[in-house]
């Protein structure tokens, strides 16, 4: 089992049996995780950035989407894509990890990384994309404030 902790910037794990109360850290100082996947090789996760959405119109976007092994990554998670505008869901697949934005696009990249240049999949009608899907064809996500869904094939 996955998780993250916005408020003190980790990512954690713990054996579904149980870890006595003591999870392990994948991954620590990160700015705002919020999302988080994982394929069964590796966790994915979104790192929200700091600032308001406001601050990417003057190149002043940190959000970051990352990935680290499931036994852990000696504390260097692995950047696939930064520069970005506030990411919240997230999804994986074999070959690609999808995202939603604070423009509330969703975005596509390598599970190997795509540094500063995701894929655009689409834009929804509002801002703040949250929960992210994908099937064999498409790929889902929602509106945080409106719970519109769209969907980029």
């Amino acid at each position: 089992m996955y998780w993250v902790n916005h408020g003190d910037g980790t990512v954690m794990a713990c054996a579904i049996g149980g870890c006595n109360g003591a999870p392990s850290t994948l991954a620590a100082g990160q700015d705002h995780p919020w999302g988080i996947a994982t394929d069964g090789t590796s966790v994915y996760w979104t790192d929200y950035g700091a600032g308001p959405i406001e601050s990417c119109a003057s190149g002043g976007c940190t959000g970051t989407v990352m990935r680290c092994v499931v036994g852990g990554c000696g504390g260097v998670p692995t950047v696939l894509s930064s520069a970005l505008n506030h990411p919240t869901g997230i999804v994986v697949d074999a070959t690609n990890v999808y995202w939603a934005d604070g423009d509330s696009n969703v975005l596509a990249c390598s599970i190997e990384g795509c540094g500063d240049q995701p894929t655009t999949l689409g834009t929804g009608p509002e801002v703040l994309g949250q929960c992210v899907a994908v099937n064999q064809t498409s790929v889902f996500w929602t509106n945080y404030s409106s719970g519109v869904v769209s969907m980029a094939k």
